[in-house]
């Protein structure tokens, strides 16, 4: 009798394959942004985010600097 084991390689790549393979959806907060109405594509709902992060950010930054 013998025993044959599958390659480490192998696994991680069929893992990730089942993964993300079967998803077609966008991220949640990708799918959130564009029911608003306010983009029309994906990208531009990423841009969105990134311009959210990016002011959230610099709030952050402002608030904090006045307590040093």
């Amino acid at each position: 009798m013998s025993v044959e084991f599958e390659d480490e390689t192998n696994q991680a790549k069929n893992f990730a394959n089942n993964r993300f393979s079967n998803n077609n959806q966008p991220p949640k907060l990708v799918g959130w942004i564009l029911k608003t109405g306010l983009v029309k594509n994906e990208n531009q709902a990423n841009y969105v985010l990134i311009a959210l992060a990016i002011v959230a950010f610099l709030t952050s930054l402002y608030y904090f600097s006045d307590l040093f």
